[in-house]
């Protein structure tokens, strides 16, 4: 086939104006791919698996439109559609193949026992906690934080095709109680089950307790007054405040 006549095939096949939209597209998906992909924390493999699948398509776009043509009555032949269906069959494995191979030059780090709330920090970029972080290989440093728990930093070495899961238990942070009267009066502070602790409470002295999650009983009493009680329930990290008021006998 002479050149000139290639290029009228070309054009009668539309080859050249699915090439132009092909162009447009695959500019738009390149501009949209990484800002998506650091909002949503996905690994650095993604664009160049994107980057593959798009120029894989290049030559699929190419040969649909060349095969993808209506003869005279306007249908479409079944050679045409076999031939489409097998150009989508091999792109597809290729492009699986392709991001396989970006993985297996990863590795993974993946948590497990962490509250639903914990995010991984990961060399200063934030990951979600029910979800493996891919690295590349080389020595990364990770901090785990969650509300009302102690933050967990470490350091992991990370080769190629590596997959590590760590079962973690973050340590709550201890809960605060205060206790406060505008009048001296009595309190007797206990957790269900466990020991009590009285102390006297005034003005400016108000009592304050640092202790793990729990529920807490208060009873505060004075001289001819009915006693106030309280039961509080101590949340990690959290603090909890009661005034003391009394109701006459």
């Amino acid at each position: 086939m002479e050149a000139g006549t290639l290029v009228n095939e070309l054009k009668r096949r539309r080859v050249f104006r699915a090439l132009v939209v092909y162009g447009v597209v695959a500019f738009a998906v390149l501009q949209i791919i990484e800002p998506v992909m650091h909002g949503l924390h996905w690994p650095d493999a993604v664009l160049s698996g994107v980057v593959i699948g798009l120029a894989i398509a290049g030559p699929v776009v190419v040969a649909i439109a060349w095969i993808f043509d209506a003869n005279d009555a306007g249908s479409r032949s079944r050679l045409g559609l076999v031939l489409v269906g097998l150009s989508v069959v091999v792109a597809g494995g290729f492009l699986a193949f392709s991001l396989r191979k970006v993985r297996a030059a990863l590795g993974s780090i993946q948590f497990k026992g962490l509250p639903v709330e914990a995010v991984i920090h990961v060399d200063g970029e934030s990951h979600a906690s029910d979800k493996p972080v891919y690295l590349r290989e080389g020595t990364h440093e990770f901090e785990i934080l969650a509300p009302g728990y102690e933050s967990r930093p470490g350091v992991v070495w990370m080769t190629k095709n590596l997959a590590l899961v760590f079962d973690i238990s973050l340590k709550p942070l201890p809960g605060r109680l205060s206790v406060s009267s505008e009048e001296p009066v009595t309190c007797t502070v206990a957790p269900l089950g466990g020991p009590a602790r009285t102390e006297k409470v005034g003005p400016d002295t108000p009592l304050k307790i640092d202790r793990p999650a729990g529920t807490m009983h208060v009873k505060c009493v004075k001289p001819g007054a009915a006693a106030f009680e309280r039961t509080v329930k101590i949340e990690p990290g959290r603090s909890e405040y009661i005034e003391v008021t009394f109701a006459s006998k």
